[in-house]
């Protein structure tokens, strides 16, 4: 996949946001297309398509223009930075995901103990948005 030069730019500066005022529209705050359940809908694909997510963490974006999410999974490379430092994809209308949606898969032991992104506040104000049910 190659980045546009705009998600490049967005990556070098450390920016977590990439709207820009008064381009585009803004997605709704309710609804299929709300933020949160846009987290949700993502959350549930990479879950799907990635057996070993135990859980996954939305940290919370005030401006409603990024979803922002944490997977944790045992089998991911541990961080060599200190620092959680996630991937970030542009918008998706054909799969309705209006937003840009920033991604990092941590390891376990690394829950709340990495450096987070500017802007993405606290680990204790991520909630779970899905869960992995134990297997009997």
């Amino acid at each position: 996949m190659v980045a546009s030069e705009k998600a490049k730019a967005r990556i070098r500066s450390g920016r977590t946001s990439s709207s820009v005022p008064g381009k585009g529209p803004k997605p709704s705050s309710s609804g299929k297309n709300g933020p949160r359940e846009v987290a949700l809908r993502l959350a549930q694909w990479n879950a799907k398509a990635e057996p070993n997510i135990r859980e996954i963490l939305l940290f919370p974006d005030k401006r409603g223009e990024e979803i922002r999410l944490v997977e944790v999974d045992p089998t991911a490379l541990p961080s060599d930075e200190g620092r959680l430092v996630p991937f970030y994809f542009a918008p998706d209308p054909v799969n309705e995901i209006p937003l840009w949606s920033a991604i990092a898969v941590i390891l376990p032991r690394e829950k709340g103990k990495l450096r987070l992104p500017k802007g993405w506040g606290k680990w204790d104000q991520a909630e779970i948005i899905w869960q992995r049910k134990a297997r009997k």
